[in-house]
C-alpha cells in the first residue's frame, strides 16, 4: 500500500511540477531532464514495439523510491543506506509502463543515466546507451531480470549503488577504461554472470559488488584497487581463480565466503590486513603462496595450521609489460610486472630527447551549433598532435511558433527551429482553466442534494452537498403475524419515497392441553402438556404406590446340607421378593461295625443319613491280649533250661 500511495503522490507531483519534467496527456511522452535542464531531455514510448526512447542533451532527472533489498539483508549492509538521503519518492514518468518496456534507447547527448531509470523493468531485453554518458546512476537497472548483456559507453567513470542489482540473466559485463568506482552491490545477485572485465582505471570496489554471482569462475583485480571490501565476492560458489595485479592492502570480512572452488591463492607482499572471516567456507582453499617475511606469511601460518594446508613462499619474477622510448616531449621507460603477484614497477627511465617542433595550425573540423570544432598541429619530430578546441557556435533560434493551442484538456505546443542547423526545440504551454456550468440536484428524504459542475471538455465534478430531508413515516402494519414459535414483523413506509422500516413483534405464549398418567407401583405418575405447535413438556409428577404381595411359595426345597428358597410376587406388577429356607440337617441311624478290632489294629464303625448318601465313621479301639495258663513245652535238663509257653485267646 505504501508503494501504491507513494506512486500516485509522485505522479500527482510530476504532472503539476513543470520545472522538473512534464508528461503528455497520452502518458506516452514527456520531458525528464535534470535540475536546470527540465526540458532538455525528453522521452517517448512506442507501444507497438515496446521501445522506450530517451533523447536530448544534458542531464537526466534522478528519481528515487525504495529498493527490494530483502535479498541483501543480514550481510552487514543495507544498500539503501548508501543512496541519497532525505529525498521524497519520485517515480519515473514511465513507471506505470515498466512491464511493457522491451527495448530502450538512450541517445547521444545525454550525460548521465538517472537514478532508478529502468528500475523494475523486468521485461527489458536490450538497451543501447549513448556515447556521452559518464555516470550509471544508482539502481539504474535494478531487477531488470531479462537483460543478458549491456554495453557500457567508453566515457563512463562511475557505476552507482545497486545499478545492476538482481539482473538474474546478465551473463557478461565489460567495463571500459575510465571506470573508476563500483557502488555497493552494483552487480549483486547476477546469478548468471560468467565474464567480468575490470578496467585498469578502477580504484574503488565497494561492499557486495559481486555477491551471489554464482557462475563467475575467475576475476582479475586491477592494480589501482587498494583492497577487497566486505562481502565483495560473497557466495560466488564457482569462483576458482582470483588474481591481484597491484598494491593490494586489505581483504575485509567475508570477502570470499563460500567460494567453494577457490583452491590456490597468491597473497601479495603489499597486504597488511586480512579479516579472520575473509575466506570462511572456502573448503578447497588449501594452497597459499606468500612472500617471505610478509604479513600474508604470518597470517597463513597462524591460521592454517592443519596438515592439509600448504603454505609456500615465492619471490617476485619480473616480466616486461611495455617499453616506451623517449621522444621530444616525454620520458622513456620500461614497465615490468611480477608474474606471481601482479605488482608493477617502472625501470630504466630515460629523459626526453628535446622539445616538440610543431607546424602551423590547420582546422580539422568546423564547429557546429552543438559541437566544438578543432584546430590541430603536428610535431615534425615525434608526430605528436596538439589539438585546440574551437567553441561550438550555439543555436540561433527563430521566434517561437504556436503549433497547438492550449485547452483545458490538453497542453499547448510551441516550437522553434535553429537558423543554422534546423534543430527543432519544443516547449509545452500550461492547460487553460476549465469553464464549468452548474446543475443543482435538490435533496430528497432519502438522498443528499448536490451541484454538478461540467466543463465543455467533458471534465466534471460534484460539490456543494445539501443534507437529505427527514422521512415522513406512515402507520405500522403487521406484515407477518407472530406465532408461539416465531416473532412477527411490522412495517411502516415513508410517504415521500420507498424507504421503509421494520420491527419485530414478540412471540405469542403457548396454549397447552393436558394428559394425566396415574402412578403405578413401579413408576411415578405425571401430566403431559402439549401445544398445537408441537411444543411439549412433562410436569406435575406423583409418587409411586406400594406393591401388593401374594403368598410365599417354596421354589427350592431345602436339603440336609443346603438352604431352600421361597418367593412371593406383586399382584400388580412383576416385582417379586425371595427368602431362604434353612437346611434340615442329617437324620443318622444306629452305629454298625464295619471292621472288627484286633489286638494289632483298630476296628471301624459307621452310621448313615436316611435322607441322603451322607455317612459318618468312627474308630473301634484295638482289643488287648488275653493269655491262658503256662504250659511246659520242653522239660529242663541238667545242662539246659526248659521252656514254658502261654497263648492269647484273642489272636
Amino acid at each position: 500500500m505504501k508503494k501504491i500511495v507513494a506512486f500516485f503522490l509522485a505522479m500527482t507531483f510530476l504532472l503539476g511540477a513543470l520545472p522538473v519534467y512534464t508528461v503528455s496527456a497520452a502518458a506516452y511522452s514527456g520531458t525528464c531532464g535534470g535540475e536546470g535542464n527540465a526540458s532538455g531531455v525528453s522521452w517517448s514510448f512506442d507501444a507497438s514495439t515496446g521501445t522506450l526512447t530517451i533523447s536530448g542533451k544534458g542531464t537526466m532527472f534522478n528519481w528515487y523510491h525504495e529498493m527490494d533489498m530483502s535479498l541483501a539483508g543480514g550481510y552487514g549492509y543495507n544498500l539503501e543506506d548508501y543512496l541519497p538521503k532525505d529525498k521524497d519518492y519520485v517515480y519515473t514518468p514511465w513507471y506505470s509502463l515498466r512491464e511493457k518496456i522491451l527495448h530502450a534507447v538512450v541517445s547521444d547527448g545525454i550525460t548521465n543515466l538517472g537514478d532508478f531509470t529502468f528500475s523494475g523493468c523486468e521485461n527489458l531485453k536490450d538497451v543501447k546507451l549513448g556515447k556521452d554518458i559518464t555516470v550509471i546512476g544508482h539502481a539504474a537497472f535494478e531487477t531488470c531480470t531479462s537483460l543478458t548483456a549491456v554495453s557500457i559507453p567508453s566515457g563512463v567513470t562511475s557505476i552507482g549503488v545497486g545499478s545492476f542489482f538482481y539482473n538474474t540473466k546478465l551473463k557478461s559485463i565489460s567495463l571500459p577504461e575510465g571506470v573508476e568506482s563500483l557502488g555497493h552491490g552494483s552487480f549483486a545477485f547476477c546469478y548468471e554472470l560468467q565474464e567480468v572485465d575490470l578496467p585498469s582505471t578502477l580504484t574503488t570496489m565497494n561492499a557486495l559488488s559481486f555477491a551471489f554471482c554464482r557462475k563467475l569462475p575467475s576475476i582479475e583485480i586491477p592494480a589501482g584497487v587498494p583492497g577487497i571490501s566486505g562481502y565483495t565476492f560473497y557466495k560466488c560458489s564457482v569462483l576458482a581463480e582470483v588474481r591481484f595485479l597491484g598494491n593490494l592492502k586489505y581483504i575485509n570480512q567475508e570477502a570470499f565466503t563460500e567460494c567453494f572452488y577457490l583452491n590456490n591463492l597468491i597473497i601479495p607482499e603489499t597486504v597488511t590486513s586480512i579479516n579472520d572471516t575473509a575466506f570462511n567456507g572456502c573448503r578447497r582453499l588449501v594452497n597459499f603462496y606468500v612472500f617471505p617475511g610478509s604479513y600474508g606469511e604470518t597470517y597463513c601460518k597462524n591460521k592454517y595450521t592443519d596438515d592439509k594446508y600448504t603454505i609456500s613462499t615465492i619471490s617476485h619474477e619480473w616480466k616486461v609489460v611495455e617499453t616506451v622510448l623517449p621522444d621530444c616531449g616525454n620520458q622513456g621507460y620500461t614497465l615490468e610486472a611480477c608474474i606471481n603477484c601482479g605488482l608493477q614497477r617502472t625501470v630504466d627511465v630515460k629523459e626526453p630527447v628535446g622539445s616538440h617542433l610543431y607546424g602551423n595550425f590547420s582546422i580539422s573540423s568546423m564547429p557546429t551549433c552543438a559541437a566544438p570544432g578543432f584546430r590541430v598541429r603536428t610535431c615534425s619530430v615525434c608526430g605528436n598532435v596538439d589539438s585546440v578546441e574551437i567553441p561550438a557556435l550555439g543555436h540561433k533560434y527563430n521566434p517561437w511558433k504556436l503549433q497547438e493551442e492550449a485547452t483545458c484538456a490538453n497542453e499547448g505546443v510551441e516550437t522553434r527551429s535553429c537558423k543554422l542547423c534546423g534543430t527543432v526545440e519544443t516547449r509545452y504551454l500550461p492547460k487553460t482553466d476549465h469553464t464549468y456550468t452548474a446543475v443543482v440536484t435538490p435533496p430528497t428524504c432519502g438522498e443528499q442534494g448536490y451541484t454538478t459542475y461540467t466543463c465543455v471538455c467533458g471534465d466534471s465534478y460534484v460539490d456543494h452537498y445539501v443534507e437529505a430531508l427527514p422521512h415522513t413515516m406512515g402507520d405500522w402494519e403487521v406484515t407477518t403475524a407472530p406465532t408461539c414459535t416465531e416473532e412477527g414483523i411490522k412495517t411502516r413506509t415513508c410517504t415521500g419515497c420507498s424507504y421503509s422500516e421494520t420491527e419485530s413483534i414478540a412471540k405469542l405464549d403457548h396454549t397447552y392441553t393436558t394428559v394425566v398418567t396415574p402412578p403405578t407401583c413401579t413408576e411415578r405418575g405425571y401430566t403431559t402438556y402439549t401445544c398445537e405447535c408441537g411444543d411439549t413438556f412433562v410436569g406435575d409428577y406423583t409418587e409411586t404406590v406400594p406393591h401388593t404381595m401374594g403368598d410365599w411359595e417354596v421354589t427350592t426345597a431345602p436339603t440336609c446340607t443346603e438352604e431352600g428358597t421361597k418367593t412371593r410376587t406383586c399382584t400388580g406388577c412383576s416385582y417379586s421378593e425371595t427368602e431362604s429356607i434353612r437346611s434340615k440337617g442329617h437324620e443318622l441311624g444306629e452305629w454298625y461295625t464295619v471292621v472288627d478290632p484286633t489286638v494289632d489294629h483298630d476296628g471301624m464303625k459307621q452310621r448313615d443319613c436316611s435322607s441322603c448318601d451322607y455317612s459318618e465313621t468312627a474308630k473301634i479301639p484295638a482289643i488287648s491280649h488275653v493269655f491262658g495258663d503256662w504250659v511246659v513245652v520242653e522239660e529242663p535238663t541238667c545242662t539246659s533250661q526248659g521252656i514254658m509257653q502261654r497263648v492269647c485267646v484273642n489272636c
